[in-house]
């Protein structure tokens, strides 16, 4: 199923974070693009009960290696840097393969949509 792409523009980018409470900082639609694609090739094949293929598995957790390397540790959790939204959701898609809540992940029978079935 193809569904059009909502995310043609950096700025489209820049006011969904604004409508989830993140800071987009600086940035290109192709950093946006790139994270959004090595997120969806782990979690859309445990959506659909396969294993990520390791090269998706390793191509996102080197970028959560560099996230968390701009990342501060402090008690309660991490502390990113303004306008860190890409190293955010990278962290928590990283988060999500590692809890037992990817087992609830799934696929959206009439669309491309994702979702946590709670």
């Amino acid at each position: 199923m193809e569904a059009a792409d909502h995310l043609t523009t950096f700025t489209a980018f820049e006011e969904w974070c604004e409508h989830v409470g993140l800071s987009a900082g600086a940035g290109t639609l192709s950093d946006v693009r790139t994270v959004r694609a090595r997120v969806d090739a782990v979690l859309r094949p445990l959506a659909t009960g396969h294993a990520p293929h390791p090269e998706a598995l390793a191509a996102l957790g080197d970028r959560e290696r560099d996230a968390l390397g701009r990342a501060v540790l402090r008690p309660g959790g991490w502390q990113w840097a303004a306008g860190s939204a890409l190293d955010e959701l990278v962290h928590a898609a990283v988060e999500l393969i590692r809890s037992d809540a990817h087992h609830r992940l799934r696929h959206c029978a009439n669309c491309t949509w994702l979702f946590l079935d709670l």
